[in-house]
């Protein structure tokens, strides 16, 4: 019985899986034919790198991809085929522990009123072994995870003991209304209420991020019936976090980054 001949156009990522996954099918290599067509001689799509040699031997990358915690099933693929590569100890990246080393954080940079300033972000660490296939957590927990680690670093800035920056908006019709009485008592009042204010505030979204991400994960509410009502609630709960904390995002960092997780946590 002949082999079924398949042409792949492109080297990539997504079109080595699929060949990997063939081949790996019951009696997949003597049943599949399988010829790559890719231009230059680099395969890895977006992943590809080389090193030049013109400038010192530096690896140049095609493109940087980042592999999250969650890809569980690139990470068991490319375990397997360390595995089955049987290189010899001590040989460069011999084994998959030597070629995937963990790193609990990553660092971005936002350009902030002309300046670049860091943004190191802590990632939480999952249970169990990596590239051992499995997925601790049900889909339904990582809406609960991403929420509550959103609500997490609120309650972080609540907890910095920072002046509070609702001062920054409270503060010009402070100075307005001073003109109409004979002392600075109300600037007194008002700063003295300005943390609580803001911590009722802070505490608001907090509770919210929780409840909506429990909601998220209640098998009562899945289904493409129920598809309409949750974006539309995400839209109401962007909204409502940007109203209440929108004029203070370009005055403070923290917040700043705080929203950007709120925008991108819900867009995800």
């Amino acid at each position: 019985m002949s082999k079924k001949r398949i042409a792949v156009i492109g080297g990539g990522l997504g079109s080595m899986t699929a060949i990997y996954n063939l081949l790996n099918l019951p009696d997949g290599k003597d049943k599949y034919d399988i010829t790559v067509y890719q231009l230059g001689w680099r395969c890895g799509g977006k992943g590809a790198s080389g090193v030049n040699i013109e400038k010192g031997c530096r690896v140049e990358e095609h493109g940087i991809h980042f592999w999250f915690g969650f890809y569980e099933n690139a990470f068991r693929m490319m375990k397997e085929l360390y595995g089955s590569l049987h290189r010899p100890s001590g040989a460069p990246l011999a084994t998959f522990n030597d070629a995937f080393k963990p790193k609990p954080y990553m660092t971005l940079t936002e350009h902030v009123e002309g300046t670049w300033v860091d943004w190191k972000m802590d990632l939480p660490k999952l249970p169990g072994t990596l590239g051992d296939g499995k997925f601790n957590d049900p889909v339904e927990e990582v809406f609960v995870a991403i929420f509550n680690y959103l609500a997490m670093e609120l309650k972080k800035y609540l907890d910095s003991g920072k002046a509070g920056c609702l001062g920054q908006i409270i503060q010009p019709f402070v100075k307005k209304i001073k003109r109409m009485v004979f002392s600075g008592e109300l600037e007194e009042v008002v700063q003295g209420m300005e943390k609580e204010i803001e911590k009722d505030v802070i505490h608001d979204i907090e509770k919210h991020l929780k409840v909506t991400g429990k909601l998220l994960s209640n098998h009562k509410y899945h289904g493409e019936k129920h598809l309409d009502t949750h974006l539309e609630n995400l839209d109401h709960l962007k909204k409502w976090i940007w109203d209440a904390i929108g004029d203070m995002v370009e005055k403070d960092t923290i917040l700043r980054r705080v929203w950007q997780g709120v925008d991108f946590g819900i867009a995800m």
